[in-house]
């Protein structure tokens, strides 16, 4: 018996139900179980198009998360479809023992499931060698090709049964990702799934990938790292007496970085990361691809790139070298202490203060803590946000030499004599004091930029959105970045007519942008707003904003009502 070779097929675009009532089958859909409406094109025959919950639905051109959250992989799309009564195709996918290569309309409305391929022309000779008769076309206004045919299903009681199985083209797409952290990941991640070949360019050698501190993981951001995370289940904010100001839920968990950023590198293929490789410049060439020109010499070209390159992304610079950095005049000492090394009466007085599984912000004027555990429970994670100096404007590259520095013992010292005065009854400077190794950040942020991408280069993650760290955000919006990038293609490559307009890579971008826009901005003056910098504000920060401004401006479900 010949051998013959299976068919390259990626992935299920969508499955089709052929009725009478499109309108009744739709309401079931949706009223039983839970679909919600997509926009369809305009095709000569009445149907609807729908997509399960916890994906993407579409309005006004843009797909949006649903509060269920974000599946792997994305929603499935369903077509409803009137039936064809010209064409005879009996009731339910039991149709003929024959395919219909000279009657693709008929197939085009018949029940079946859509797969997707990005080699259609090894799928014709494929189905030529096995035999198999197939129909073609072309999806109008695209230049995407579709193949028909069927499979051999049979049930002796009922006779011969057709399933149809039509192959959608998608195309090859090769996207250089320039910075190997969580955003840079996150995106490989997401987009290998997509079959998207990727590659990532981390300028750091590999051994010295090592670092971070605690961070504050959201719902849509935790799917591939859940195993290293740990629930905080509430937020609460306190003055520098212990008067709750605000207490709320919020589904949020802590992590180290370094375990958020080894699991998602352990998940990409192990050759799409290149170390070493530190960016100095970049072109857009006239046969439409992007050259990337590394330090060594080396230079390479790609379809698309995505610059992941963090705060003082170099790429930023280059797209818009006019642009400044904001220095806050606060910096952020940080730190971590095991429970095991305090003594009982630290540790008792620490708990009086502090729950378990809480997000704590400890408030003095414009100077404020946060606090929580980090997993596996038994360590606790501190930062101190402090006034330095005032705030100035300056270039990336003198923000990128100073971000993260050593402190020395007097630095430490003058640091402990501040929290002592400014947190007098906390249990904070004896959980501070027993920190080996404490270090501060400065802490810089960036106006919001008058475009996040030029031609085929996007901004994302903090070269797109640099905000003070006071909303626990910035890892959350550099991760979301990641998955959200590879939905949007998902869903222009399912659907070609909305990208048929402009070009796909220009359209994705586009996409991506009007998206990232709110939650930036908001996001920016909610950091400000924190910090007593918004005009017309009262010197607590916690006196500046109501609990429903709070969660407006920081896009999720902290709270509800004061």
């Amino acid at each position: 018996m010949t051998e013959h070779r299976s068919l390259p097929l990626h992935s299920l675009n969508h499955v089709s139900r052929e009725t009478r009532d499109v309108d009744r089958l739709r309401d079931f859909y949706i009223t039983v179980l839970g679909f919600r409406p997509a926009v369809r094109p305009n095709f000569s025959f009445k149907g609807h198009w729908l997509l399960l919950p916890h994906g993407y639905y579409l309005e006004d051109e843009t797909w949006h998360l649903t509060k269920e959250g974000r599946p792997p992989g994305g929603a499935l799309l369903m077509h409803i479809i009137q039936k064809d009564e010209q064409e005879n195709l009996p009731e339910g996918p039991i149709n003929t023992d024959s395919s219909y290569p000279d009657r693709p309309k008929a197939i085009l409305r018949g029940h079946h499931l859509a797969f997707r391929t990005e080699r259609m022309d090894d799928v014709e000779k494929i189905l030529t060698e096995r035999g198999i008769q197939f129909g073609k076309s072309i999806v109008p206004n695209t230049s995407v090709r579709q193949f028909f045919f069927f499979d051999p299903d049979t049930e002796m009681s009922k006779g011969p049964i057709r399933s149809l199985c039509p192959l959608k083209e998608i195309p090859t797409l090769s996207v250089g990702i320039i910075g190997g952290s969580l955003t840079g990941l996150t995106a490989a991640l997401s987009l290998e799934r997509l079959g998207v070949d990727c590659r990532v360019y981390e300028r750091a050698r590999e051994s010295k990938r090592r670092g971070g501190g605690g961070i504050g993981v959201q719902d849509v951001t935790r799917e591939d790292v859940d195993e290293a995370l740990l629930p905080m289940r509430v937020q609460e904010e306190i003055d520098r007496n212990g008067r709750m100001i605000r207490q709320i839920p919020v589904p949020m968990w802590s992590a180290y970085w370094q375990d958020i950023d080894d699991l998602l590198l352990r998940n990409v293929k192990e050759d799409k990361v290149e170390y070493m490789h530190e960016l100095i410049g970049l072109n857009q060439l006239e046969n439409g691809k992007v050259e990337l020109e590394f330090k060594s010499g080396e230079k390479r070209e790609h379809d698309a790139v995505l610059a992941c390159d963090g705060g003082a992304s170099l790429v930023r610079d280059l797209m818009f070298p006019e642009h400044l950095m904001r220095f806050s005049g606060y910096v952020a000492w940080r730190g971590t202490v095991k429970t095991g090394s305090l003594s009982q009466s630290i540790m008792r007085h620490f708990c009086s203060e502090f729950s378990r599984n809480t997000l704590s912000f400890k408030i003095s004027g414009r100077q404020h803590a946060v606090i929580y555990y980090l997993p596996p429970g038994d360590i606790i994670n501190w930062i101190v946000y402090l006034p330095e100096s005032e705030e100035k404007y300056v270039h990336r590259k003198e923000a990128a030499s100073g971000m993260t520095k050593d402190a020395t013992d007097e630095e430490i010292q003058q640091f402990l004599s501040q929290v002592k005065e400014v947190f007098s009854q906390s249990s904070l400077p004896d959980i501070i004091q027993s920190t080996d190794k404490p270090y501060k950040n400065m802490i810089y942020d960036s106006e919001p930029l008058p475009h996040l991408h030029k031609g085929k280069v996007l901004l994302m993650g903090d070269a797109a959105h640099y905000s003070t760290p006071h909303l626990v955000k910035g890892s959350n919006m550099a991760i979301q970045d990641g998955y959200w990038i590879s939905e949007i293609l998902e869903r222009l490559l399912s659907h070609p007519h909305l990208s048929r307009e402009e070009g796909l890579i220009e359209r994705w971008f586009r996409i991506f942008e009007e998206r990232r826009k709110r939650t930036t901005e908001d996001t920016v003056k909610l950091g400000k707003t924190r910090q007593g910098l918004m005009k017309e504000q009262k010197e607590d920060w916690d006196l500046n904003c109501t609990a429903k401004e709070f969660t407006d401006m920081a896009g999720d479900e902290r709270a509800n009502e004061e």
